[in-house]
C-alpha cells in the first residue's frame, strides 16, 4: 500500500467506522460527523500514514502505539470541540449580528434558530424552550422585570411577544463577548429597549443590573446550569450569585455531562440543592427538561 492510498484504503475505512460507532455511543456528536474528524485528524497523521503503508491488517495497526496515541488525541480534541459553549458557525452572514434592521420576521426567525443551535447550553433545550416558559409562568405568573446570569444566548427565546409580554425589562448578563455581541444585535432588531445586555462576570456583582432596574429586586431571576458550573470552577464566587436580586429564581443544573452520554443529574441537583439551602432560597416548584433538571424559588 503506498503512502497517499492510507485514506481510500479498506483497513482506514474499517478503523474508522469502528471507532466512529464507537465514538457516537460515548460522546453527544453523531456517528457521521464523528467519522468525518476522525478521517481527518487520523489521515493527517504522517507516522500513522507512514505505519499504515506497511501495514494492511486492520488489527495489527490498532495494536501500534502510533496508532494509540493518534486514536487519543483525535478523541481528545473532538471532546474539547463538544464542550464548546458556542460551536463554530459555517456561514457568519447567518447571524443576528448580520441582520440589517427592517428584517422581516421570517428572516429573524431563522437567524435566531441558528444562534440558539451554534451555543452548547441553549441547543440542548430547544425542544424544550415551550416547557421550560410554561412551567416558569405558571410559578411566577408573568414578570416585569427578568434578570438572566450567565445566560448566553437563551434570551433570543425568551417570548417577549408571547407569555413574556408584560416584561419589561429582561437584563441578560454573561462574559461571554460572542453571545453578549449577538444579544445586542437581537436587542437592536427589537428596537423595543426592552433587553439590556450586559458584559459581565459574577465578580463584577450586581450594581449594574441594578442600575438599570432603579429598584432593589427583579420579579424574576434565571440561574439556568450556573451554580454548579460556579461551584465546581469558581467556588469563590458562590456568595455573590446567592444575592442575585430576584424574588424567584429558576435555578437548575444539567442532567447530562456537556460532551459525554452519561448522567450527572444527581451530583448537579445535589449541588443546585446546596446552593439554595446556603443562599435561604425556599423551593416553589420542580423543574425537569430533557437535559435540565431544578427549581423554581423563592428568596427567604
Amino acid at each position: 500500500m503506498s503512502e497517499p492510498g492510507w485514506a481510500a484504503s479498506a483497513a482506514f475505512e474499517a478503523i474508522v467506522n469502528r471507532l466512529a460507532d464507537k465514538m457516537a455511543k460515548e460522546y453527544k456528536i453523531e456517528r457521521e460527523p464523528a467519522r468525518l474528524q476522525l478521517i481527518a485528524e487520523l489521515n493527517g497523521d504522517a507516522k500513522l500514514r507512514l505505519l499504515a503503508a506497511n501495514l494492511a491488517d486492520p488489527a495489527k495497526i490498532e495494536r501500534s502505539r502510533h496508532y494509540k496515541e493518534a486514536v487519543t488525541r483525535a478523541k481528545r480534541k473532538i471532546y474539547y470541540q463538544l464542550r464548546r459553549y458556542q460551536a463554530p458557525v459555517a456561514e457568519p452572514a447567518a447571524g443576528l449580528v448580520s441582520l440589517p434592521s427592517g428584517s422581516n420576521a421570517a428572516t429573524m426567525e431563522m437567524a435566531i434558530r441558528r444562534e440558539l443551535e451554534n451555543h452548547v447550553s441553549a441547543r440542548e433545550r430547544i425542544r424544550d424552550m415551550k416547557l421550560l416558559y410554561e412551567t416558569v409562568f405558571k410559578a411566577a405568573g408573568a414578570p416585569g422585570t427578568v434578570i438572566d446570569a450567565g445566560c448566553g444566548v437563551q434570551p433570543l427565546a425568551y417570548p417577549f411577544d408571547g407569555e413574556g409580554r408584560a416584561t419589561r425589562l429582561y437584563v441578560a448578563m454573561d462574559k461571554d463577548k460572542k453571545a453578549v455581541s449577538t444579544l445586542n444585535a437581537y436587542a437592536k432588531l427589537r428596537g423595543d429597549d426592552r433587553l439590556k445586555p450586559m458584559l459581565w462576570n459574577i465578580s463584577h456583582g450586581w450594581a449594574g443590573a441594578l442600575e438599570a432596574l432603579g429598584g432593589p429586586l427583579f420579579d424574576l431571576g434565571f440561574l439556568l446550569k450556573v451554580a454548579p458550573v460556579v461551584e465546581r470552577q469558581e467556588p469563590a464566587l458562590l456568595d455573590t450569585l446567592m444575592t442575585i436580586p430576584a424574588k424567584l429564581v429558576v435555578i437548575t443544573g444539567s442532567r447530562t455531562a456537556m460532551a459525554k452520554r452519561r448522567s450527572i443529574e444527581r451530583r448537579e441537583k445535589a449541588s443546585v440543592a446546596r446552593f439554595m439551602e446556603k443562599a435561604g432560597w425556599e423551593p416553589v416548584s420542580e423543574i425537569t427538561l430533557e437535559e435540565e433538571t431544578g427549581w423554581i424559588a423563592r428568596r427567604g
